[in-house]
């Protein structure tokens, strides 16, 4: 079994036997609660029976997709999972990912993804944070 594999029955073996919360498993693995509740909503039946979509809001998805479009085109990032990516991406702008995220989830570096979901959080955290800046147009004849 493969360590991505690995990472998705951890967090859904947490989630469903030591019936831990997405917040408390996220913290016992140090990743992101999204990335927990993304691989949930794909792998748990006992999560998806819940009310599972009030879990993710729509800014941490969109946080979600933010990140994946950086693993996307990242040239670092393996192909194969660079594709898997774009696969997503594709398949999310066209309506499909509802019936297509547990394949996702279930094949997605987690490890991966929470690092870049953490820094799409922070960035716009420091963006938040910093005052605004003026912004000087040139004067009108």
């Amino acid at each position: 079994m493969s360590r991505i594999s690995n990472d998705a029955e951890t967090i859904k073996a947490l989630y469903e036997d030591s019936e831990l919360t997405p917040e408390e498993i996220a913290e016992s693995l140090g990743v992101h609660p999204s990335v927990v509740r993304l691989v949930l909503k794909g792998s748990s039946e006992k999560y998806t029976a819940t009310d599972a979509k009030a879990d993710v809001t729509d800014a941490e998805f969109e946080a979600v997709k933010e990140a994946t479009k950086q693993i996307a085109f990242d040239k670092d990032q393996a192909a194969f999972l660079r594709a898997q990516m774009l696969k997503f991406l594709w398949n999310e702008k066209k309506g499909r990912n509802d019936a297509k995220v547990g394949q996702v989830a279930a094949n997605m570096n987690i490890l991966i993804l929470n690092e870049k979901l953490s820094s799409v959080v922070s960035r716009k955290q420091a963006a938040l944070e910093s005052p605004a800046q003026p912004i000087e147009l040139p004067a009108q004849p």
